[in-house]
């Protein structure tokens, strides 16, 4: 099926409203409190000799209704502090981080909510997963976003900026109901009772490391954690394993997929080929790199077939990986080192 197939009518605008008088919002609360889902979206801004944002704007979109809550004027956003840490109301984001911190700053805490910029980075790749090239693949119009760097800071706010931010709301919650129809598999992956992605517990020091981000090659990580790759290999392959059973962001099990390639975990070979039919975008092109960084001659055939997804990030980790294989296979031959077969049958 083509892209355009897919494509919808764009949202209607709700009734928009914009509260910012304390005894507004108790009675938005209310309507809130009854809802079953909501798109969500914030805005923030940076005083002048300041460094840090500010929490300058909260819109809330739900069916029929849109709400910009001005929390410069209301200070106290208690009313809505059941509503976003109800685990019955879905609280749907296109990029949550930023606007959870907001959030969190006001006392504000969140759970069970779904980020629809991961969903869109699962589905077609880190390229696409702005809330602007996700709203043309899915409703096939643009958005303006050069209102987005403007004064949130600034009263009173002017019309074309609550319409701005209004329409983002709005935008968020029917990309949701668009995903539910189109993508509901990863949009259920990217649903969380918690707004952070969870790490297991128990996971060795190094692959914490690696989860969190560190720019440390992981050989220095395992390294710092009083481990060496040929006496531990069965502690570090049973670590690696089991965060791969439990990770559920697919950008987290990157990480660890990156990693096994570094190690050049061999025994890991028939995983990461499985991984490259992952329903993750960022778990295909990991895995491709992946095995291409570990030399893993069996695994060209079924790299090769990534050349054909629908996918350009994926795609172009397939021909990376497939330029890079050659070269890779034949330091490790040189290198004499023991590549494991790759038993069984793979898709």
């Amino acid at each position: 099926m083509t892209e355009e197939s897919f494509r919808e009518t764009a949202p209607q605008p709700g009734v928009r409203h914009l509260i910012d008088k304390p005894e507004e919002l108790s009675e938005v609360a209310k309507v809130l409190a009854n809802a079953s889902v909501m798109g969500i979206d914030v805005e923030a801004g940076i005083p002048p000799r300041e460094r840090q944002s500010r929490f300058a704007l909260l819109q809330i979109a739900i069916p029929g209704e849109t709400y910009a809550i001005d929390p410069l004027r209301i200070r106290d956003l208690a009313a809505l502090a059941p509503i976003l840490a109800s685990e019955h109301i879905l609280k749907v984001f296109h990029g949550i981080a930023l606007d959870r911190d907001m959030l969190e700053s006001s006392g504000l805490d969140l759970r069970y909510v779904a980020d629809l910029s991961e969903v869109a980075r699962s589905a077609y790749g880190k390229g696409e997963a702005s809330l602007a090239a996700f709203t043309r693949r899915a409703f096939g119009i643009g958005m303006d976003k050069s209102l987005q760097r403007s004064d949130w800071l600034h009263r009173p706010i002017e019309l074309p900026l609550l319409a701005y931010a209004w329409r983002d709301a709005e935008l968020t919650l029917g990309l949701y109901f668009w995903c539910t129809r189109h993508e509901p598999d990863l949009l259920k992956l990217h649903t969380t009772l918690s707004p952070r992605p969870e790490v297991p517990v128990g996971l060795p020091v190094w692959l914490q490391a690696v989860l969190s981000g560190s720019r440390q090659p992981v050989h220095d990580l395992l390294a710092t954690d009083s481990l060496d790759l040929e006496r531990d290999t069965d502690s570090v392959l049973v670590a690696v394993r089991a965060a791969l059973a439990h990770v559920r962001a697919p950008h987290l099990r990157g990480r660890v997929i990156r990693s096994i390639g570094e190690l050049e975990l061999f025994e890991m070979a028939p995983d990461l080929i499985e991984l490259l039919h992952s329903r993750s975008a960022n778990e295909r092109a990991a895995a491709a790199r992946a095995l291409a960084t570990m030399g893993e001659a069996s695994a060209e055939e079924y790299i090769a077939q990534l050349k054909d997804d629908p996918t350009d990030e994926v795609r172009q980790a397939a021909e990376q990986a497939l330029r890079m294989l050659p070269e890779r296979i034949l330091a490790e031959s040189s290198s004499g080192a023991t590549m494991n077969p790759i038993v069984g049958d793979h898709p």
